[in-house]
């Protein structure tokens, strides 16, 4: 073995060398500019704008970091204090004090940013006429005194206090159309319908055709009404009420046609009691393997139920493999978990924390838009984390030289004719 010596002397080093490229984007896209215009949470200017804290906020969730303690990381990184223009990074406990004055007005008022960030950007990024949503929610487990965190449903850690996030993202593009914080105990549908109205507003012109995919939690009739006056389609998984299941016990054999191995499938139009109207419903059953003949006085429990209510035309088979695409929904929630921290930088105020939920998204969708529009569509499917590895996580060392600094990356970097192509399309 060759031994090698180490010391510690090389200066301005940095181990997020692709930041420059990241930066010039979102400087381009006017996102720091924006934020500080239209988000009027109030800071005494000392030595830190609230420009400053905007920058910084978007720089440690590009750069993956989980909690704010990591800020001390910039401290050190010559080549980050340069490019956000600082002499110095804030002390942790300075960014996170800025983060609880945000109220709910506050919070608005960055959706509102994301919103003609959207409205701007996916039009450059996809060229596309109809979009599946795809909206499901996840559990953050909590562990401290967080406002509104409250025990619910979680099957991560039961009985522990929580957040739930309700997500809406893109099936087609990746992107994360919409997102909120709610108390743990909030039941999914809660709110819903107002949520599809935000949603609603954040899609840019020219989209004509939406469909809707949910799971159970999102079957209610409220829902299912607007769905219907705004002209969405939608297939969204039932609850097995007994209602329903009554209802399918009494379809007949014939109306039952092969659908996958040792399974069924058949078609039926039901109105519940508090509904106005008949809708469709399509039933997938699969007999079980064993049957409690005793307790099974109806039949019901000779078969095992999937059903669904939607108002797609088209084959019911192809419609509930349709439905069934919407598991890469589950990815992308474990993407934002994983790779933009999801249940990471949590503050004890419900505000703060909703605040950051919204600069998560933004990030990430500034992110799903860098890739497709300056590396390629190629890439709409990697995550970011292999997105960081490719282009953000380069060594280089930043030196000056005829009043001019140049950032000096690996020669044999891998990607470097792709990074050359980027700087360009952003000088």
């Amino acid at each position: 073995m060759v031994k090698i010596k180490t010391e510690f002397s090389a200066k301005n080093l940095t181990i997020f060398g692709g930041y420059s490229n990241i930066f010039s984007f979102f400087e381009k896209s006017n996102v720091f500019e924006k934020l500080d215009r239209f988000v009027s949470v109030r800071k005494r200017t000392k030595i830190y704008k609230k420009l400053d804290y905007f920058k910084i906020l978007l720089s440690m969730l590009t750069c993956g970091f989980t909690n704010m303690s990591q800020l001390s990381l910039f401290n050190s990184d010559f080549f980050i204090l340069r490019i956000l223009d600082l002499p110095r990074m804030p002390h942790a406990g300075n960014l996170a004090r800025f983060l609880k004055k945000f109220t709910f007005k506050h919070t608005q008022q960055i959706i509102d940013v994301k919103r003609e960030l959207f409205k701007k950007f996916h039009p450059r990024a996809f060229t596309l006429q109809r979009l599946t949503i795809d909206i499901d929610s996840t559990v953050i487990n909590l562990w401290g005194h967080q406002e509104g965190a409250e025990k619910g449903y979680n099957d991560v850690k039961r009985g522990n206090r929580s957040y739930q996030v309700l997500l809406a993202f893109i099936y087609e593009t990746k992107e994360l159309l919409h997102g909120i914080l709610k108390s743990g105990s909030a039941y999914c549908s809660n709110g819903a319908v107002a949520f599809i109205k935000e949603l609603r507003s954040m899609l840019p012109y020219g989209i004509r055709d939406i469909t809707v995919r949910a799971d159970s939690g999102f079957f209610a009739n409220d829902l299912l009404d607007y769905l219907e006056k705004v002209k969405f389609t939608y297939i969204i998984f039932v609850k097995n009420y007994t209602t329903v299941i009554r209802k399918v016990i009494t379809i007949k054999e014939s109306a039952y046609k092969s659908f996958e191995t040792g399974s069924e499938i058949a078609v039926f139009h039901f109105r519940l009691k508090s509904w106005t109207t008949k809708r469709k419903f399509i039933v997938v059953r699969k007999l079980r393997e064993y049957v409690d003949f005793q307790q099974d006085m109806f039949g019901a429990e000779k078969y095992s139920y999937q059903i669904y209510v939607t108002n797609l035309h088209g084959d019911s088979t192809q419609l509930v493999h349709f439905y069934h695409k919407r598991g890469d929904a589950e990815n992308y929630i474990k993407e934002l978990k994983y790779d933009v921290n999801l249940e990471k930088l949590i503050t004890d105020s419900f505000w703060a924390n909703q605040a950051l939920l919204q600069f998560k998204i933004l990030c990430y969708n500034l992110l799903v838009w860098f890739k497709n529009i300056f590396i390629g569509k190629s890439e709409l499917r990697t995550t970011i984390r292999t997105f960081r590895e490719r282009f953000l996580l380069i060594p280089a060392k930043l030196v000056k030289r005829s009043r001019r600094f140049i950032l000096k990356l690996p020669r044999d970097y891998l990607y470097k004719e792709k990074f050359k192509a980027i700087e360009l399309s952003l000088a």
